[in-house]
């Protein structure tokens, strides 16, 4: 399934429920993200994004003119559970002194306990409002972007 064009801007958060199949939890998959990898919620390590398989990872992409991507991570530190459903919320504000911006903290929530944090001194924006959400059996393949 696929939104609207949503009109997201920094800060915002995400949330969603996950109880993947106990057969595919390993298979590394996308859960909700954006095509071209701008944001993505994760099972393990996909399309270029580092993480540990059977764990819940979001990043958030640094697409800046004339540099290399670079991902801001969050990666759960324990397993997701396969025989309840679990809630997950991402948020992700901008640091700023006074009116300039100096960086982005990023902070996952695994039902409504906070698990990790990320802090990076450059901000990073949204650049696409579509978002795709994955099968909700066991995800997308890792083959690459978003279908």
């Amino acid at each position: 399934m696929t939104s609207a064009n949503l009109a997201l801007r920094t800060p915002f958060s995400l949330s969603f429920w996950i109880k993947p199949d106990a057969n595919r939890v390993n298979n590394d998959a996308w859960l909700v993200g954006q095509k071209g990898d701008a944001a993505v919620a994760y099972l393990g390590p996909v399309n270029g994004h580092s993480g540990d398989s059977g764990k819940v990872s979001f990043a958030l992409v640094n697409k800046v003119a004339g540099s290399r991507d670079i991902d801001l991570r969050v990666t759960d530190p324990a397993a997701v559970s396969t025989s309840a459903w679990t809630h997950y919320v991402i948020t992700v504000g901008l640091n700023s002194t006074g009116a300039a911006v100096t960086g982005t903290t990023m902070m996952l929530y695994r039902n409504g306990v906070s698990v990790a944090t990320a802090t990076r001194n450059e901000p990073y924006y949204l650049y696409n409002n579509i978002w795709t959400i994955a099968d909700a059996q066991g995800g997308s393949n890792n083959s690459g972007s978003l279908p």
